[in-house]
């Protein structure tokens, strides 16, 4: 649906059509041109920033870098935004990277939980495959000396099967990775592919302000606010048992990048909001000020967890 901005020009800069209707706003100055670019720059950073843990999780074949609180508190916060963008009708733009946003938070999750897993069972048969040639004797000089010399073949047979699984294991796993990120990748084509054709698809409809919000019953705005809230004191808190985790056990298996990018699309994404000066009003409360919690709050977090792969040693390198 097209739409109009009032002014429709601003020192001689008309509104641009594509930006108000696809993603609501109304940009028509070198200022808040400047506003929205930020707003995209933060788009593009929280669009690639877990791909370098999701490579690093596929390299070490292993997530036990990351804390699992830390990722459900994502993936909760993601999800809780996810459904704020339909309760309160926002545009397809908003709904698809927010789908793109859970479905990312849900492959690292699956990561964890399969990777541990795996290695879970990986060492569990190689303990019981110790303790078994540990009890059974390698040396004999008793007439039981053929039944020990079976026992040893049997023993390293019996390795042999164990390697060969966990190659299968390791194989299997390597594809199974390769999917989740092959739908991930997908996921943000199939975005950057229907934003242009929700733009070309314009229709004649009576025009209303791009940046006017769709109309939302008190019951969905109220659901809305509270969804928004939730996302923002969930990613406000999520990097606490990363931090924890880090001072604890260290930082091997964490991706530098994961936070660089995340901190460069935080500081972007709040600058976005902060140059446009909303008003301190009801609906600053409600709809602006849980996403710049959400933005500027967790940047000291987001410093501390990467002073720390620093103190560890950790050298930042692009996985």
């Amino acid at each position: 649906m097209s739409c109009t901005c009032i002014p429709a020009a601003i020192d001689g800069i008309p509104y641009n059509q594509i930006i108000g209707t696809v993603f609501g706003d109304c940009v028509r100055s070198k200022y808040e041109y400047v506003s929205f670019s930020l707003g995209i720059v933060g788009l593009i950073a929280y669009f690639f920033s877990m791909m370098p843990q999701m490579i690093e999780n596929y390299q070490n074949q292993s997530a036990a870098g990351l804390s699992i609180s830390f990722i459900m508190c994502w993936l909760l916060g993601d999800s809780a935004g996810l459904a704020g963008t339909f309760l309160t009708n926002q545009l397809p733009i908003q709904k698809l990277t927010g789908a793109y946003f859970v479905l990312s938070d849900a492959v690292i999750l699956g990561q964890i939980l399969y990777y541990g897993h795996r290695n879970r069972a990986m060492s569990s048969a190689d303990d019981e495959i110790i303790q078994q040639g540990e009890e059974d004797p390698l040396l004999d000089t008793s007439p039981r000396s053929n039944s020990s010399s079976s026992s040893l073949t049997s023993y390293t047979s019996s390795s042999s099967t164990t390697s060969l699984s966990s190659s299968s294991a390791s194989s299997s796993s390597t594809k199974s990775t390769r999917h989740l990120i092959t739908i991930a990748a997908i996921c943000m084509v199939a975005c950057c592919l229907i934003v242009p054709a929700q733009a070309a698809s314009l229709i004649d409809e009576p025009q209303r302000l791009c940046n006017e919000p769709f109309p939302v019953s008190n019951i969905g705005q109220a659901a809305g606010s509270l969804l928004a809230w939730a996302s923002g004191l969930l990613y406000l808190f999520s990097r606490i048992p990363q931090v924890i985790k880090n001072y604890r056990e260290g930082v091997e298996g964490l991706s530098p990048m994961l936070f660089l990018i995340t901190t460069i699309g935080n500081v972007a994404y709040g600058l976005q909001i902060t140059m446009r000066f909303p008003p301190v009003n009801q609906r600053f409360f409600a709809a602006v000020l849980p996403y710049l919690m959400g933005s500027f709050g967790v940047l000291f977090f987001d410093l501390v967890i990467l002073a720390q792969t620093y103190l560890h040693g950790k050298r930042m390198v692009v996985v």
